[in-house]
């Protein structure tokens, strides 16, 4: 990605791709519903002077608290879906995550992506 927006917007954009292509993804977590996709940011790296730089998105693919087949078969059929919108950067690893409204922690796979930001001023 090379658009030059904030880190919201960015995350935003994303979910949308991400949405175009029949994914269940949110940028607020409380609104994912498993299988389906979080988006978060991750590391910046201010490269220039104005403070824009790279941004490491995160997104977690969150599988339902389901057994441990079932989950790798829900995560894996996900992530495939990702994979044909996005490129990853970076090692895609396994995780749990809790989201809000869920009590237990979740099956994930934590896929990091690259976008460029330019930070919001108000």
């Amino acid at each position: 990605m090379t658009n030059h927006l904030g880190i919201l917007a960015i995350c935003q954009q994303v979910e949308t791709e991400l949405q175009d292509a029949g994914i269940r993804a949110w940028v607020d977590a409380s609104k994912v519903t498993p299988p389906g996709v979080w988006i978060a940011p991750g590391n910046l790296s201010p490269d220039l002077l104005n403070g824009s730089g790279s941004a490491e998105l995160e997104l977690w693919l969150v599988a339902p608290d389901t057994s441990y087949m079932a989950a790798l078969r829900a995560l894996d059929s996900l992530l495939g879906d990702v994979l044909a919108v996005v490129q990853p950067n970076g090692d895609m690893t396994p995780q749990s995550v809790q989201l809000p409204d869920f009590r237990v922690n979740l099956p994930a796979y934590r896929v990091p992506i690259l976008a460029t930001y330019t930070p919001t001023i108000t």
